[in-house]
């Protein structure tokens, strides 16, 4: 504990109180030698033996004996400065002891008290200045602890906090908000005033928290109160990525762009889906990168909160051509539970970014959970029924139309959620029954039977196995109407008012299959949509539309219809519009292209097979877009995060078709030109033509073994490339994603060596040859090549020559005999097999 005396001789100053009261405060010595010693000649304290005194390390001295410059009062402590040295003291001279002078000094100044109490003369100069010099004192230290309470004051009002208060006074942020934003709070409003590159990681966390979860609070106190916070612009750009790691990844967006200029009219027009996927919340360790997943993340390392929190879903950004048969995520986040207005600020920046590549974005498909359903809202669309429905929005910079789809199946499974809540509906045609539904489980294999009019040619075809699947999985189903229709028929007792839930049943189905037409081969309502049928197309949603509004529940409290939103209602008043604007200069419209079914099939590749991991974690989720890049070419092996140079011609790795434009194609369906991630079923054009060039891959081990024969430098360096293609189309693709340092890579010369032996073995066993030699195999290699310098050794062939010999026919030779070497075993077993099918011995010599 500190000693509650001041140190200094003659003071009688202790730490209570009553010196706390008059802003009396105390300072130890200090630790610098030299200033200490200052200290203790300033005290001029003797010991006994008449030796300067040295304090402990308890020992201190009170304010009294410091000048008022001494003090840096700023802050909530009062503290010494740097250079303060005591000088302010009363010795007392000629002493022998402080003892005695410490009663004499108490005499004294109760003598001069009684004189002074009832002496009406005036007192003595030297009483008055010290009077004075005691008052001027305090009137210093009044004036030192007025001016930090005004700077204490000044600093709240300009720090975090302060602001915080201000908004939520204003109704510009809640509560909730507010509770998130307090670990900012301490944080000075000045430290604003910086370029945004010198920004630490905790301030681009609060700006980007508060301007995605309180853009409204955000622009008043950048345009309003001018706090100088970084425009939007910049926290759009903090949000890119081009790695693996969550953000707008703008590799992908540039390499579309690419594509774009090459053929506009498949890539021009798309379509933006959203949707999110669970996460199971836990936070991996990348050994690699040597940092943390599995956090909250918005792009360039964001943390939005003051402490981590790990992340417990994935929002996904999927663009769909609406002309090419092509599909990619764009951006992603890891998120929990965001709220409408950072729903709508990522979406804003989503459609600028694309706005600036000029894509024309004609719709964004979502599911009708309320949070977009506000996320809509704020971006311009109404769809309270009782008004006028607006379901587009203008997108940023064109001002064009966006229309706004919600998901059509999310939207029937609600409807059948909602039937089966309520009971029933009442329509124009009668009462829609969920009993009519239900009661179809009561029914057994010999139910049709047993009735008198029972019609073989009608009921034959009538799977109540089938019919009970359907009922589990999809009750609006075409299967369920007509098993209903004839219960209805045959009279049955429980189905005899079911005519109106055949009706709605039946409509229900029309409109799915409107709203999910996927190839261009179809017919009917599941064909595409073209000029020729769109009139009948339109004729029907309107009707379907009146049919929807009509219906109401028997409950009216549970009624409300006139100030809720109907998804189907919405879905079918865009698609309506969608398809007279598009047709004007399409042939045809998938209506599949506008549905969440591609970002479904996405989550279920990230799952894995058989979708068994429901909620993969962040790591995983990182990693399978990670593999995504590389597949694509956009992100090298290593994962440097640098974007691949080149053309740009990638391949875009999920769900992409390379053949012919799909306005010129009549057999291809959406869904079958799929190339999906690892342990999924490769489809695409081009990637099976590396696959099935397996001898490209062999010929590194052959260059490998053929080393050990050749000793000429020139033809060694012949035998390898220099570097590796960056062209995705190149042969050598695979290699340079797998290779880590350690292959060889073969040169051209080579491959073409291996690949002239491989046909020339492939024609000998073809052509009836019962025996394959190396010699052969030599021979009608060596023919095929001829002179022709596949290995470019230019004069060097010349200067080899020995007779009919040179070191390209030794090379051509060396190759061929390490490649057969290689390939001997598979003949060996190609030939047995041949020889079990024709009856003769055939051996490899």
């Amino acid at each position: 504990m500190m000693p509650a005396r001041c140190a200094a001789v003659d003071c009688s100053e202790e730490r209570n109180k009553d010196t706390a009261k008059r802003g009396i405060t105390f300072h130890g010595f200090p630790k610098d030698p030299l200033r200490r010693k200052q200290w203790m000649v300033a005290v001029s304290r003797q010991t006994s033996d008449k030796k300067l005194w040295e304090p402990s390390k308890s020992s201190v001295l009170c304010s009294r004996h410091f000048k008022p410059e001494m003090f840096d009062r700023t802050g909530q402590t009062v503290r010494l400065r740097e250079y303060a040295v005591p000088t302010e003291f009363d010795f007392q001279s000629n002493d022998e002891s402080a003892e005695p002078c410490k009663k004499k000094k108490k005499l004294r100044a109760s003598l001069q008290k009684e004189s002074l109490d009832h002496d009406y003369s005036l007192p003595s100069i030297e009483i008055l200045a010290q009077k004075l010099r005691a008052a001027e004192q305090e009137r210093d230290e009044k004036e030192w602890q007025l001016k930090s309470l005004k700077a204490r004051e000044t600093g709240l009002q300009r720090s975090c906090a302060h602001i915080f208060d201000i908004l939520l006074e204003n109704k510009l942020i809640s509560s909730n908000l507010r509770e998130q934003l307090l670990p900012y709070g301490d944080m000075a409003l000045e430290v604003f005033d910086r370029p945004v590159e010198m920004y630490s990681p905790s301030q681009r966390s609060f700006v980007t928290h508060l301007h995605l979860f309180g853009p409204k609070a955000y622009m008043h106190l950048l345009k309003k109160l001018k706090v100088p916070l970084p425009d939007p612009q910049i926290i759009r750009k903090w949000l890119r990525s081009n790695t693996e790691k969550p953000g707008f990844n703008m590799a992908i967006m540039k390499d579309l762009a690419q594509r774009k200029e090459k053929n506009p009219k498949e890539y021009t027009r798309v379509c933006l889906t959203m949707d999110t996927m669970s996460l199971k919340q836990q936070v991996d360790y990348d050994s690699t990168r040597k940092v943390l997943t599995g956090f909250i993340n918005f792009g360039d390392g964001c943390n939005l909160h003051g402490n981590p929190e790990p992340a417990s879903e994935v929002l996904v950004f999927m663009l769909v051509g609406v002309l090419g048969n092509w599909k990619v995520p764009v951006a992603y986040f890891f998120t929990n539970s965001l709220t409408p207005e950072a729903q709508r600020t990522l979406v804003w920046y989503v459609l600028q970014e694309l706005v600036e590549l000029q894509f024309e974005v004609t719709a964004v498909t979502v599911k009708s959970c309320q949070t977009n359903i506000e996320m809509c809202r704020l971006l311009g669309c109404n769809f309270i029924l009782g008004e006028h429905l607006k379901t587009y929005f203008s997108l940023p910079g064109n001002g064009q139309k966006c229309y706004v789809v919600f998901d059509v199946s999310h939207e029937l499974e609600l409807k059948r959620k909602m039937l089966e809540v309520h009971g029933s509906f009442r329509s124009s045609e009668g009462f829609v029954n969920w009993n009519c539904i239900k009661n179809l489980h009561s029914l057994k294999e010999n139910t049709f039977l047993h009735r008198g009019n029972y019609e073989p040619h009608k009921h034959e075809n009538v799977n109540i196995q089938k019919l009970k699947l359907f009922l589990d999985v999809q009750p609006f189903n075409s299967t369920v109407a007509d098993v209903l229709r004839i219960l209805h028929n045959l009279k049955f007792p429980n189905f005899s008012d079911c005519l109106a839930t055949v009706s709605f049943i039946e409509r229900m189905v029309m409109l799915a299959d409107i709203l999910n037409t996927r190839s261009p081969r179809y017919r009917g309502f599941l064909g595409p949509i073209k000029s020729e049928n769109l009139k009948c197309f339109l004729s029907f949603l309107q009707e379907t539309k009146d049919y929807l509004l009509s219906l109401d529940t028997l409950d009216k409290s549970q009624n409300r219809r006139k100030s809720s939103c109907d998804g189907l209602l919405v879905s079918i008043t865009s698609i309506g519009h969608l398809f007279s604007e598009l047709l004007k200069d399409q042939e045809y419209i998938l209506s599949h292209r506008f549905s969440l079914e591609h970002l479904k099939q996405f989550f279920n590749v990230v799952r894995g097979t058989g979708c068994n991991n429901k909620h993969p974690t962040a790591s995983r989720f990182q990693t399978a877009f990670g593999q995504m890049l590389m597949q694509c070419g956009i992100l090298s092996q290593c994962g440097t995060g640098n974007a691949a140079q080149g053309n740009g011609d990638f391949l875009l790795a999920i769900w992409a078709y390379t053949g012919p434009p799909l306005n010129k194609i009549s057999v291809l369906p959406f869904s079958s030109a799929s190339l999906m991630l690892p342990n999924q079923c490769y489809t695409s054009l081009r990637l099976r033509s590396l696959l099935e060039n397996c001898d490209l891959y062999v010929a590194g081990l052959v260059v490998r073994k053929a080393m050990r024969y050749i000793t000429c430098p020139e033809c060694r360096c012949a035998l390898v490339a220099k570097k590796f293609p960056v062209n995705f189309c190149s042969p050598y693709h695979l290699l340079e994603l797998k290779n880590d340092g350690g292959l060889f890579v073969a040169s051209s010369g080579t491959i073409k060596t291996i690949m002239a032996a491989e046909c020339a073995l492939h024609e000998l066993i073809k052509s009836g040859y019962h025996s394959v030699s190396e010699l052969k195999l030599q021979s009608i290699v060596l023919t095929k090549i001829g002179n022709i310098d596949v290995f470019v050794l230019g004069e060097h062939i010349t200067e080899t020559e020995c007779g009919i010999d040179n070191h390209l026919s030794n090379l051509v030779r060396t190759l061929v005999s390490v490649f057969y070497l290689l390939k001997k075993d598979r003949i060996s077993e190609i030939l047995r097999l041949k020889d079990i099918v024709y009856p003769r011995s055939l051996k490899v010599k």
